[in-house]
């Protein structure tokens, strides 16, 4: 998929899917491909089912 297909899914500015995706990419919950495009990797897939969401979701209920 590439960032200007995600950004039209996610309804969010280049700017802001760019910034997010690099994290994404630095954390190694994504990876880049030779095309420029972005892909999840089952590894990321995994760290993201397993670390990241808890975090997200421990966010939202605390901020509510």
């Amino acid at each position: 998929m590439t960032r200007e297909e995600l950004a039209a899914k996610l309804g969010k500015n280049m700017k802001i899917t760019t910034t997010r995706l690099g994290e994404l990419v630095k954390d190694g919950l994504a990876a880049k491909t030779d095309e420029g495009n972005c892909r999840m990797p089952t590894i990321g897939i995994a760290r993201l089912l397993n670390e990241a969401l808890p975090r997200i979701k421990a966010k939202i209920c605390s901020a509510q």
